[in-house]
């Protein structure tokens, strides 16, 4: 293969057009036609329908917060020592 300055010049001239047009030079008809779609399946539907709940739904349930603060604040609010103690043997047997 020989390889001419003839032939060095026409790459050379072929990158540098290449580099300065744009590379998609499709009619806007085209361009219109060429979207692309995603459809979900009936339990993505479902799985989306779910995390846009579970995202409006407020980490905290406040009703329950403040009955348990009015509770606590009248003194009626009580836990038997039991439940406190095996609470603690559960949580310490967890961590093991």
């Amino acid at each position: 293969m020989i390889v001419s300055n003839k032939a060095i010049q026409r790459i050379a001239q072929l990158l540098a057009t290449a580099r300065t047009e744009p590379r998609s030079k499709l009619p806007a008809s085209e361009a219109k036609l060429k979207t692309d779609e995603v459809t979900l399946s009936p339990e993505g539907r479902e799985l989306q329908a779910l995390q846009r709940r579970l995202a409006e739904t407020p980490d905290v349930r406040r009703e329950k917060v403040e009955a348990l603060r009015a509770a606590i604040a009248r003194g009626e609010y009580h836990v038997p020592a039991e439940k406190i103690a095996e609470r603690i043997i559960e949580e310490h047997r967890l961590g093991e």
